[in-house]
């Protein structure tokens, strides 16, 4: 039921986000997009990190089930804004097809690929360590058609077969673009790398319930979008990413080697000052990569570039959980042997270290017999391996930055698509009467 249900609402979830870009690219010239990317990443931002407070506390106080009624609201006030106030061009090429032709055009078997090899990489990765060990058949099986999948995909986007590719391969033909969208997967894997670990940190090694370790995570939120709103407001001003893309990504790495200081001995002000550090290097660079990606490309491909590059970042989004999970299950099976209570022991192997990364079951430990103690320390220990790991992750994405041409953004908009003119509309209804 969980599955048909999530299904159901990613019918309707999965375009939002692009949409909306869309829109925004389809309104204001490429100069000022970086302002109001910001603007809207910060609210996602902000949504994204509220959940697990609001979430924390519904699951503690209240039947989970609210979780999901919460969407009904929020979703019915959407949906009364968008049939109100939104008025969008449809655009000449597409006011005159059917429903059937512009169906004709997606690129299903595009997709179908695409999908498939997600699912069946990310089936491994879930199951390595925990289910299967990595060198297992079971492993190695679908890791290898995953990534065999994602090289049949390009070649299909390629070819010349799909009428409207979902990811036209000419988008990647410049320099520049090709670095921006590898960093837009970084920095979507990055963003979803801290915001799954911290809450282990809090919960697992500091022992947080799961409504304050939501709290302790509003740091994020509370550095990211002032400095989100900072990066736009610097691109719209001087029209120069490069520089916030080696300065963001630089700060991040150094974030991320800070979090590997973090133990059961660290005070309040170095985990708050710890988030605030990366998240101002995430902030900074978030709303000056779809930019960047259209600095090359022409006010045509609009569309397609935003497209992909939300296709690009929720890809990151993916495997931002996936491997450091996989990173910390790993870990911690090389220093399970440190912990002396077998039963514990066993709890936490073959992959289930990261589930029971809570107060709870750290709670129920012994201190006495030192249980509780080792298994601290030995989340610790994996905790801190997973953040080298994103040191990794974040100075590809810094070197990349040097990569990136400098290009002069465009300041004017050609694109027959945006917003409805409805004074000219008027004029048109009048002279309609008056015919």
């Amino acid at each position: 039921m969980l599955i048909a249900g999530r299904a159901i609402q990613g019918l309707g979830a999965g375009g939002v986000n692009v949409l909306i870009e869309t829109v925004i690219c389809d309104i204001i010239p490429l100069r000022e997009r970086g302002k109001f990317m910001a603007l809207i990443f910060g609210m996602i931002t902000i949504g994204t990190a509220l959940g697990p407070v609001f979430a924390g506390l519904i699951v503690q106080y209240s039947t989970w089930r609210w979780v999901f009624y919460l969407n009904l609201p929020v979703g019915g006030v959407a949906f009364v804004l968008l049939a109100l106030f939104l008025k969008v061009k449809a655009g000449e090429g597409q006011a005159g097809r059917g429903f059937a032709e512009k169906m004709a055009r997606l690129d299903i078997l595009g997709n179908v690929i695409f999908i498939a090899s997600c699912v069946s990489a990310l089936l491994a990765l879930g199951w390595a360590d925990a289910v299967y060990p990595w060198s297992s058949f079971r492993i190695i099986l679908p890791l290898v058609l995953g990534f065999a999948g994602f090289g049949a995909f390009l070649w299909y986007e390629g070819s010349g077969y799909p009428v409207e590719p979902t990811m036209p391969l000419h988008l990647f033909a410049n320099r520049t673009s090709l670095v921006a969208f590898l960093l837009t997967f970084f920095h979507g894997l990055l963003t979803v790398y801290v915001l799954y670990f911290l809450p282990v940190y809090f919960q697992g090694v500091l022992m947080s319930s799961p409504g304050r370790s939501g709290v302790q995570l509003l740091p994020t939120v509370l550095v990211m979008i002032p400095f989100a709103a900072a990066g736009g407001g610097l691109l719209s001003k001087f029209g120069k990413y490069k520089p916030m893309h080696v300065i963001g990504y630089g700060i991040m790495v150094l974030g991320f080697g800070l979090y590997t200081l973090l133990d059961e001995k660290s005070s309040t002000a170095e985990w708050v000052v710890y988030q605030a550090v990366e998240s101002m290097g995430a902030g900074l660079v978030v709303g000056v990569l779809l930019p960047a990606i259209q600095a090359k490309l022409t006010d045509a491909d609009t569309a397609k570039s935003t497209a992909t590059f939300g296709f690009v970042r929720s890809f990151g989004l993916v495997w931002g959980s996936a491997i450091p999970a996989a990173v910390f299950n790993s870990r911690l099976a090389e220093l399970v042997g440190k912990i002396e209570d077998l039963g514990v022991r066993a709890m936490l192997a073959d992959g289930h270290a990261y589930e029971h990364a809570t107060r709870d079951f750290v709670k129920s430990l012994s201190v006495e017999s030192g249980a509780r103690q080792q298994v601290v320390g030995v989340f610790v220990e994996s905790l801190k391996r997973t953040w080298q790991v994103g040191i990794a992750f974040t100075g590809i994405a810094f070197l990349l930055t040097f990569l990136e041409e400098s290009v002069e953004l465009r300041k004017d908009l050609d694109t027959e698509y945006g917003m409805e003119d409805l004074k000219e509309k008027e004029k048109e209804k009048r002279m309609t009467d008056a015919a």
